[in-house]
């Protein structure tokens, strides 16, 4: 197996292990949860946000979650989202194989989901 397909491997176990995670609540009656980790990927930093209705992190459970990649000095966009983070793997490694290439042409910005994107795919949720 090659340095990269290790790293790719790595970072997706990172993503979906329950550890290292803040955990806040974003509505005063703390029924709503969004559960953060940071991890570093090639030159760029990865945010995953999990949202749940508790404190408690259950990546069994189906949560919606997102993954922003950050740059140096901006968020340059959203990598991926989507509803159950466990069953979304092998996505994930594909996901950050091409994220490799990007960095490597220097094209990141244009490949990456926006902000209006993922709010888009945020309220299809809200209204299943």
């Amino acid at each position: 197996m090659t340095d990269t397909a290790i790293e790719i491997l790595n970072t997706v176990k990172q993503l979906t292990s329950t550890a290292d995670f803040d955990s806040m609540p974003i509505n005063n009656q703390e029924t709503k949860w969004v559960h953060t980790k940071y991890i570093d990927f090639e030159s760029v930093q990865l945010v995953l946000d999990i949202y749940s209705p508790c404190e408690k992190l259950v990546l069994e459970e189906k949560n919606d979650w997102s993954i922003i990649v950050l740059g140096k000095r901006e968020p340059l966009g959203f990598l991926d989202y989507g509803v159950d983070l466990l069953k979304e793997q092998e996505t994930l490694k594909v996901k950050l194989t091409e994220l490799q290439t990007w960095i490597k042409q220097k094209s990141i910005k244009k490949h990456l989901y926006t902000q209006k994107d993922y709010n888009q795919f945020y309220t299809s949720l809200s209204q299943k």
